[in-house]
């Protein structure tokens, strides 16, 4: 790829979370801002007893269901006409190793902060990590998007931010 052509792509790891959701409409803006491509990529592994979508299909056929689905999150996230240009990949492997390799042609990396691993109380996830240590272009890592003031507090202080007090007498 020249060096004109990966100026102008920006890489989006999409696992279906609210985090990659933020994290493509900021690519989005971002794709805008610079007149580049938005290339919206899902890893997922070939397992016919664990994952849903290869459940009695081929690998084949498994990853066009991923595609769909990538699709279908990428329409929801950023509305039917993005404004940008978007290409879509589905590649059957681990989904850092996925990443990084995208990275190598990339203008930047931007990947959702927490995703749906079950290790949430990391600051990043697994796949974040890996990457922030072996992309070849600037990572970017965005928190899922919160609403106010009142959603920052209760996911750091859990239930005891909606605590009202009482009269004072």
């Amino acid at each position: 790829m020249t060096e004109e052509k990966a100026a102008g792509r920006i890489v989006v790891g999409v696992d279906g979370s609210a985090a990659s959701a933020a994290a493509l409409r900021w690519a989005r803006a971002e794709a805008d801002a610079r007149g580049a491509e938005l290339h919206a990529v899902t890893a997922w592994l070939y397992d016919p007893i664990l994952d849903e979508a290869s459940i009695a299909r081929t690998q084949a056929e498994a990853r066009e269901a991923h595609l769909a689905k990538l699709k279908e999150f990428v329409a929801t996230a950023l509305g039917d006409d993005p404004g940008v240009e978007v290409t879509y990949e589905a590649p059957d492997g681990d989904a850092a190793d996925m990443l990084v390799a995208r990275s190598v042609d990339a203008a930047m990396l931007v990947l959702g902060g927490h995703g749906t691993r079950k290790l949430r109380h990391l600051l990043v996830g697994s796949v974040c990590a890996a990457c922030l240590r072996h992309a070849c272009c600037p990572v970017v890592v965005l928190p899922e998007e919160v609403t106010s003031k009142v959603d920052v507090l209760e996911r750091l202080l859990g239930s005891a931010a909606s605590y009202v007090p009482g009269p004072v007498l």
